[in-house]
């Protein structure tokens, strides 16, 4: 189902839980579906207003599924080119 896009930060900055494995294949496919109707790549669960550790991306023939992901090692190199985010319309980084 098509869920609008939460631009709302008070909810954007709550903690998600755990998606527990029952409700990962509802949560993908509302994910997929907003996904669809917005001009992104990727989306996570919060911001279709559901607290859960959902993710998606989808770019040309990759499709990536992140369920309760970590991160567990980070690089202090960034390299941003045209990154925005559908919950912040408007403003890109370049």
């Amino acid at each position: 189902m098509k869920r609008p896009i939460v631009t709302d930060l008070t909810i954007l900055r709550k903690k998600s839980v755990e998606a527990l494995p029952e409700e990962v294949n509802d949560i993908i496919k509302d994910l997929e579906d907003s996904l669809d109707l917005s001009k992104g790549i990727g989306l996570s669960a919060v911001q279709i207003g559901i607290l859960k550790k959902v993710s998606i991306v989808r770019y040309g023939k990759v499709k990536i599924d992140l369920v309760n992901a970590k991160i567990i090692e980070r690089d202090e190199k960034f390299i941003f080119k045209g990154e925005g985010c559908l919950s912040i319309p408007y403003i890109q980084v370049n």
